[in-house]
């Protein structure tokens, strides 16, 4: 059953004669088309994109026009959207007034729009595709003040793409030359800023000296080893703000301190093309290093222990080679990880502050060393060749990049990614640690010399600037096993100073407890001619308690009665009878009294050693009677009441 329409005069019926014109349409009778007539609540859409002042000219003009061009034409307006200072080359920015106008368009509330010229509503052809078809879709009519355009008609249309394409290309003309020009002029050292950066005035010419002394002393901290979060903890307790008056925090004084501009180096795009007009706040030699720095893919690693712990990234087990790491919720140690995914072995660990405390005096000895200026002197680069070494890394991490991206698409065989991998890398490694032995001597200059000062300010020294020192004169330092139960640190260390020779390792010093009680180095007691087993410290339980009590195990055999009975004292000039360890009675109190192992009593003026609550016997059983008086009297008070 076909559709058909009347088609009958409007007067027919008694209705008034349409406003707009009749097409036919295809099923049949006749559709209104009000792009052929006036339309009776049209929109005028007015734009410009570049409006610094603010004074709304351009768009008073292209509305005064556009409203004139309605009346003439018999069009009734009934909004005007206008996008100031915005641009329609450039699609990331949103144009509020004309999503705006294509809503109510959707809405049918418009049926006509009425614009300056084309190139005021659309640059980009994509767009105007979208707003043609939106156009035929709900029968709105366009127009223009400087030229006539119909939607309605495949000529049109093509006129309109025509008209599209050519303003998609003088925009893309424009933003070449603009570009050219502010090429042109960065690299004539002339920069626009949309806002005053820190350490300059309003003009950004000209300096400012108090937040220059701040980017002065955040940029040599920064060199001395301290981290980005230690100097802005620094600067807001010191209430120093930033050029927005907040506080500080690390991505903003990252990108101030990397920010080029600080040498009176002039950037575009973030490359550096030529020599500023204005004076350096920093040295370019300290700018280069600190951008180096900063761009370092290593100090983002996302372990956060690094920032606490003095030795994390620089020890090795010296039983398996791998990494140790800290285990700060347990023992508070160093310990080699035998968990999922790693290769350690598991076994090896030690005492954390144990460890720090023997580093540390090995550092003051190192800091004080002949052999160490010589070493820093070596590692130093001219700017030159500083350079050469920077760029040799960025080139061979590139290429690193290029060849993974290579291989993942299939251009490149994993045969001879793996045979071209192992000369980048080390290419990477030699230039990396060429930068690594020039920073050196910036971190550790101050205290080359001069361990003193470092021993009297090391208490006070942000933890990242301790763990820069270290990194800066350490290449690696090897943990090897425990021999016994009570081993020192300071003899289970092996360190490698930078620009030295790598130490050997000691003859079995990879053999720990375990291997030693294997090979039957722990069968029986120390103590010759003991036949009782080991229990610990190379000891059985009577003589490693005898040990403890005594500090010497003393001789073989049961000792229950007087096992000096009849000898005399060992201390010459003395001839008493010997009654414990080879002492006499006077001879042996004095022994202990002066034994510098032994805690002494707390109490002032008071030598003897202390046996419970840092206290000798006299003062804590003093102690104990005082508190029990003390505590009656309470108890007599609390009856009373």
């Amino acid at each position: 059953m076909s559709r058909t329409r009347p088609t009958m005069p409007w007067g027919a019926w008694g209705h008034p004669a349409p406003p707009f014109q009749l097409r036919p349409d295809p099923i049949g009778g006749i559709l209104p088309d009000v792009r052929l007539g006036s339309p009776t609540s049209a929109a005028i859409y007015a734009r410009i994109s570049h409006d610094p002042s603010g004074e709304r000219l351009g768009v008073q003009r292209q509305e005064a026009d556009c409203l004139e061009e309605a009346k003439r034409r018999g069009w009734s307006v009934a909004q005007v959207y206008v996008d100031d200072d915005l641009s329609a080359y450039n699609t990331k920015k949103p144009r509020p007034q004309y999503q705006r106008l294509l809503n109510d368009i959707q809405l049918g509330r418009r049926d006509g729009v009425m614009i300056w010229r084309l190139d005021r509503l659309h640059r980009q052809p994509r767009e105007l595709e979208e707003f043609i078809v939106l156009c035929d879709k709900h029968r709105v009519a366009l127009a223009t003040v400087t030229g006539d355009v119909d939607l309605a008609t495949s000529q049109g249309r093509l006129l309109a793409r025509a008209w599209g394409a050519f303003a998609a290309h003088e925009s893309e003309i424009r933003g070449e030359r603009l570009s050219r020009a502010s090429l042109e002029r960065a690299r004539c050292g002339i920069m626009h800023v949309p806002r005053r950066p820190y350490g300059f005035r309003d003009d950004a010419i000209t300096i400012k000296a108090a937040e220059a002394a701040v980017i002065r002393e955040a940029a040599a901290r920064l060199l001395r080893g301290e981290s980005l979060r230690s100097i802005c903890m620094d600067f807001n307790r010191r209430a120093i703000p930033t050029a927005d008056k907040a506080l500080w925090q690390s991505p903003v004084l990252r990108r101030l301190l990397a920010n080029p501009r600080l040498a009176g180096l002039s950037t575009y795009h973030h490359e550096v093309v030529g020599k500023g007009t204005w004076k350096p706040i920093i040295s370019r030699r300290q700018s280069e290093r600190i951008r180096t720095m900063l761009s370092d893919p290593r100090r983002r690693t996302g372990d956060g222990t690094h920032g606490f712990y003095l030795l994390t990234g620089v020890l090795r087990c010296g039983r398996c080679g791998e990494p140790m790491r800290a285990a700060p919720h347990r023992t508070r140690a160093y310990g080699c990880s035998r968990d999922t995914g790693q290769k350690g072995c598991g076994r090896v660990s030690i005492h954390m502050e144990a460890l720090d405390a023997a580093f540390v005096a090995r550092l003051y000895e190192r800091l004080d060393s002949q052999a160490l200026p010589a070493a820093l002197k070596r590692g130093q680069l001219s700017d030159a060749k500083w350079r050469k070494a920077r760029s040799a890394l960025a080139a061979a991490e590139a290429r690193l990049i290029s060849m993974a991206r290579d291989y993942a698409t299939g251009s490149l065989t994993r045969s001879e990614w793996r045979a071209a991998r192992p000369a980048l890398i080390e290419r990477v490694n030699a230039s990396r640690a060429a930068l690594e032995k020039d920073r050196a001597e910036s971190v550790v200059a101050e205290f080359v010399g001069h361990a003193d000062q470092l021993r009297d300010a090391w208490d006070h020294v942000a933890s990242s600037r301790r763990r820069s020192i270290a990194a800066a004169l350490v290449e690696e330092v090897v943990v090897w096993p425990a021999t016994t139960t009570r081993s020192r640190a300071d003899e289970r260390i092996l360190i490698w100073w930078r620009d030295e020779a790598r130490p050997r390792t000691p003859r079995g010093a990879r053999r720990g407890i375990a291997e030693r009680r294997a090979a039957g180095a722990f069968d029986g007691c120390s103590v010759t001619p003991c036949p009782e087993p080991h229990d610990a410290n190379g000891y059985c339980t009577r003589h490693l308690q005898r040990f403890r009590a005594h500090g010497n195990a003393g001789i073989a055999g049961r000792q229950r009665a007087a096992p000096y009975r009849g000898a005399l004292c060992a201390v010459e000039s003395c001839n008493g009878r010997a009654t414990s360890l080879g002492r006499c009675n006077q001879h042996y109190r004095e022994w202990r009294r002066n034994d510098p192992i032994r805690p002494r009593c707390s109490v002032s003026d008071c030598d003897r050693p202390a046996v419970a609550r840092a206290l000798c016997p006299r003062h804590y059983i003093r102690m104990r009677r005082t508190a029990l008086i003390q505590l009656r009297a309470r108890s007599r008070d609390r009856r009373k009441v």
